[in-house]
């Protein structure tokens, strides 16, 4: 649900997620976003901290997306003891408004950081990691990641 700037629970909002992402950082050493989703809102924001503070995406659009592809392990502070593999496209571009309602616009994103938004985005669709994963590989412990292979099937 889009975030409507007339209600008076926005500031609230970016503070609950700023305080969730910390803590969660805090507790387990890695955390890059949350989603006010994984927070029981259904409201369109993201918080983000990429190592310079947190900084918040409202009602965010992917503009566009790369037609090309590369494979990753995905991981989420909603279940932070697994990962599973999953395909996302290398770039994107992302338009949202910021904590002042100005309009930002990300433009043809990094590989980590397009990523990163898609896995949040998918929260504020009701979409999980499990999801999108890549049957071949199931789910792992996170700490197996660099471990783990795909699962051979036989004919």
């Amino acid at each position: 649900m889009p975030v409507d700037f007339g209600g008076a629970d926005l500031s609230a909002h970016q503070a609950d997620l700023a305080a969730a992402l910390s803590a969660f950082r805090a507790s387990h050493g890695w955390g890059r976003a949350v989603a006010l989703p994984q927070l029981g809102v259904a409201k369109r924001i993201v918080a983000f901290d990429l190592g310079g503070g947190p900084f918040f995406a409202i009602n965010p659009v992917i503009e566009w997306q790369s037609p090309e592809t590369f494979e990753v392990w995905d991981d989420c502070m909603c279940l932070p003891e697994i990962a599973v593999r999953v395909r996302r496209s290398r770039s994107l571009t992302l338009e949202y408004l910021d904590a002042n309602r100005k309009r930002v616009r990300l433009e043809r994103v990094s590989e980590d950081l397009s990523e990163l938004i898609q896995h949040e985005m998918d929260h504020l669709e009701g979409v999980l990691l499990t999801d999108r994963m890549l049957p071949e590989w199931g789910v792992v412990a996170r700490e197996a990641r660099d471990r783990a292979r795909p699962i051979k099937r036989e004919p």
